[in-house]
This record gives structure tokens, C-alpha cells and sequence, in this order.
């Protein structure tokens, strides 16, 4: 795997005194955030296959654009409701290139990654993690997946 961490200067610029940033106030520090954990902690959910554990990963306002749906879903519900249908096929997760850029209270790993299924089949893909302190753990504020363009320029 490729995997390559930057700081984006914009990224680095704290709040200002007083400035509400997630669950932060002013210079309060969020905790310290470990990328490739929470990817692994998200994968770990998936191998569970329990909705409410992959959901647990989220935060209550995230977005997710998933790989396999048409639409995107917003919030617990209708993130469970998209896992409820993925999970079936127990997929197995593998980042395969990684680039990450971390700020005062944002971290962004994105690259590709790959599912095997139960029933042999594999999806690779392009994805984005954008991960935000909330009440002091770092949560999934917004997920973008999308196959890579390489496997339609084939048609």
C-alpha cells in the first residue's frame, strides 16, 4: 500500500478565541487522530456486519455517497439504511493507496480502496474520509466512494 500524509497549511490554522468548531470551543485541542485506526476501527464494524457498528462511526449530520447507491445519505438512519443492504454480501475492505491531510479539527484520508464479497466479487474503488472531533472522538462527517472510471472505459 502507498500511503502518504501531508498538512495543508490551510488545514493547520487554528479557530479563532471563542470560534465554535464541531465540538470545540476556542483553542481547545481535539484529541490526537490516527487515520489508519479509525479505517481499520470502520472495517472492523463492516466485519460484524451489525448496522448499528458501522453506523456508530458516523456522525449524526454525515453524509455518505456510497459506492453501489444512486443517492447520497444524510444522517444515522439513512446511512443504516444503505448498510442494511451492503453488509449482506459480508465485504472485506483494503486500502490500496492512501493520502492524508490533517488539521486542527479535521483529518482527510483518501485514495482507493477494494471489497472482496462472500460471493467472490470485487469492487475497487476511489474513496474520501473526512473525520471530525465530536464530543471528544473522532467521527465520519462525510464518505465519498466511487468505482474507478477504469472498469467503464472498458465498455
Amino acid at each position: 500500500m502507498t500511503s502518504r500524509v501531508t498538512t495543508s497549511a490551510s488545514m493547520q490554522s487554528r479557530a479563532p478565541r471563542g470560534a465554535v468548531t464541531g465540538a470545540y470551543v476556542g483553542n481547545t485541542t481535539p484529541p490526537p487522530v490516527d487515520v489508519d485506526a479509525l479505517f481499520k476501527r470502520w472495517d472492523a464494524a463492516l466485519h460484524t456486519r451489525s448496522v448499528d457498528a458501522v453506523v456508530a462511526c458516523y456522525s449524526h449530520d454525515a453524509v455518505l455517497l456510497p459506492t453501489v447507491a444512486d443517492e447520497p445519505h444524510v444522517g444515522h438512519k439513512s446511512i443504516a439504511d444503505y448498510f442494511k443492504h451492503f453488509l449482506a454480501g459480508s465485504p472485506r475492505g483494503t486500502v490500496t493507496e492512501r493520502h492524508v491531510q490533517v488539521g486542527w479539527d479535521m483529518a482527510v484520508d483518501m485514495g482507493t480502496y477494494s471489497f472482496v464479497f462472500a460471493d467472490g466479487r470485487k469492487v475497487t474503488a476511489r474513496y474520501t474520509f473526512v473525520y471530525r472531533p465530536r464530543a471528544g472522538e473522532w467521527l465520519i462527517t462525510h464518505h465519498h466512494s466511487s468505482v474507478l472510471p477504469e472498469q467503464f472505459c472498458k465498455l
